[in-house]
This record gives structure tokens, sequence and C-alpha cells, in this order.
């Protein structure tokens, strides 16, 4: 379903950064290098009422950044074979 994205290598639209307690998509330029102790520009759901906020960032750091495999982000199964 997914991988760690490891310190130091590029974050891409769509990879989920995991917060204590919460969960965001990082939406900002895929020049950017991952690390614990960037603020990113984030899409996150605020609540069923609010939507979707975008180009926010997180106060926290953020303990993992996971990044879908594209057999995952595009829906389709894979084949063992």
């Amino acid at each position: 379903m997914g991988t760690l994205v490891e310190e130091g290598d590029p974050i891409l639209p769509a990879d989920i950064l995991v917060y204590a307690g919460h969960i965001a998509f990082a939406i900002g330029s895929p020049s950017q290098s991952y690390s614990k102790l960037t603020k990113y520009a984030l899409a996150q759901a605020e609540s069923a009422v609010y939507g979707v906020n975008y180009s926010r960032t997180h106060s926290q750091q953020s303990q993992k950044c996971i990044r879908l495999s594209a057999s995952t982000l595009l829906n389709k199964k894979m084949t063992v074979p």
C-alpha cells in the first residue's frame, strides 16, 4: 500500500504526513526534501462541516511520512505472478 519516506528524500504532493493524533496530505513542491522538523503546506480535513483546508501548516513536528503506491493511488488491484 505504501512506503515510508526517509529523511532527505523528496516529498511529493499526496504524501501522507503523520502527526500525533492527526494526518494530512502534503501539497507542496516536489523539490522539498522530507524532514521531521520542516513545516509543509498541507491539505487537511477540519471537519464534516468545514471541509478541507489547503496550504495550512501544522505546528507539530511530523512523526512519519508515507508515500502511497501507484496501485493504491489509482485504486487498481495488483496481481501477483
